[in-house]
C-alpha cells in the first residue's frame, strides 16, 4: 500500500507553488471509501461518461531525476454536485505510482496501481481515455458562474473549488489563467446585454467568483506582484460599474442591484485582503 506520507496531501512545493498554505486549509478528517464502495463509484463515473478536463501533466521528465511526476484531471459529477479530482503520481522511478481521488476536496481513496486490476483500470480511463468526453475549462467553470445554476449552488461550487485546490495546491497552476479570464469577461463592455435585468445579472454573477479570489489572496495562491494587480485592475473594473449601474437602474431593480451591489461590498471589504493587493509581494518569482 502506499507510503503513509501521501495520505496529507501535500506537495513538495514547485514554482509559485503555495508550500506556505497551511494543512488546517484542507479538510482534516476525510472520509475514506471502502473497497467495494469505490468499486461502485469508479464504474459508475466511467458509465457514465463522466465529463472532466483532458489531463494535465506535470514534469514527464522529473520521474528520471527521482522527483515527483504528476497527471491529474478534475470534473464535476451531475448527479450530486460534486467535485472529483483524480491524481495518478509517482515519487520515482522505483516505486510504483498511486492513485488518490478526492471529492469536493476529501480525500477519499488511494491505492497503488495495479493493487486492484479493475480500479486501476478504470482510473485509467477517466484520467485519459478518448472514449469518455473532455471538457473546456470555460465548461468547467460553468457551474461557479451560469445563472443556469441557483445562486446557492454557484457559491457552493465555489466552496468545493476552493477545497479542492487547497487539497492539492499544485493544481492552482493550470487553473488560475481560466479562473481570471472568467473574472474579467464581459467587464469594459457596458452595451451588453441590452435588457436591464441581465445587466445585473452580468455584475451578479461576479460575486460568487470575487469571493473565491478573496480566499485565493487570503490563502497565499494569488501573491506575485502580477497577479495582484491583475486582480486589483478586475476589482476596480467591477466596482466601477456597479456604480454605474446603480446610477442607470430603474426603481422597478432597485433592490435586486442593491442586494448584489451589497454582497459585492462587504466580500471586498471583509479584512484586509484588497491592501494586500496593492501592497503585492515583490519577492522574486519565477513568472508562470
Amino acid at each position: 500500500m502506499p507510503n503513509s506520507s501521501l495520505y496529507a496531501g501535500a506537495i513538495a512545493p514547485q514554482t509559485e507553488d503555495p508550500s506556505h498554505i497551511v494543512a488546517s486549509s484542507a479538510p482534516e478528517t476525510p472520509t475514506r471509501l471502502f473497497p467495494e464502495e469505490a468499486d461502485r463509484l469508479l464504474e459508475r463515473l466511467v458509465q457514465n461518461r463522466w465529463r472532466r478536463l483532458s489531463s494535465e501533466y506535470d514534469d514527464p521528465l522529473g520521474v528520471l531525476f527521482g522527483s515527483r511526476t504528476r497527471q491529474w484531471t478534475a470534473g464535476w459529477h451531475t448527479e450530486s454536485q460534486s467535485l472529483y479530482l483524480l491524481v495518478w503520481e509517482i515519487d520515482s522511478w522505483q516505486e510504483k505510482p498511486v492513485w488518490s481521488l478526492y471529492q469536493n476536496g476529501t480525500l477519499v481513496f488511494q491505492e497503488e496501481n495495479g493493487f486492484s486490476q479493475n480500479r486501476s483500470q478504470w482510473c485509467h480511463q477517466l484520467l485519459e481515455s478518448t472514449r469518455l468526453p473532455f471538457m473546456t475549462h470555460q465548461q468547467f467553470l460553468e457551474p461557479l458562474v451560469e445563472f443556469l445554476y441557483p445562486e446557492v449552488q454557484r457559491h457552493q461550487a465555489c466552496h468545493v473549488l476552493l477545497n479542492t485546490i487547497l487539497s492539492r495546491p499544485e493544481i492552482f497552476l493550470q487553473l488560475k489563467e481560466p479562473l481570471f479570464q472568467t473574472l474579467e469577461a464581459d467587464l469594459h463592455n457596458p452595451e451588453w446585454p441590452v435588457l436591464e435585468v441581465l445587466k445585473i445579472h452580468r455584475l451578479a454573477h461576479k460575486v460568487p467568483l470575487v469571493d473565491l479570489f478573496r480566499q485565493f489572496v487570503k490563502n497565499g495562491l494569488i501573491r506575485t506582484e502580477k497577479d495582484c494587480l491583475r486582480l486589483d485592475e478586475a476589482l476596480n473594473q467591477l466596482q466601477t460599474e456597479f456604480i454605474e449601474q446603480g446610477q442607470q437602474i430603474s426603481s422597478l431593480f432597485q433592490s435586486m442591484y442593491a442586494r448584489h451591489a451589497q454582497a459585492l461590498r462587504q466580500i471586498v471589504t471583509l479584512g484586509v485582503w484588497r491592501i494586500k493587493l496593492r501592497k503585492a509581494n515583490t519577492e522574486e518569482v519565477a513568472p508562470v
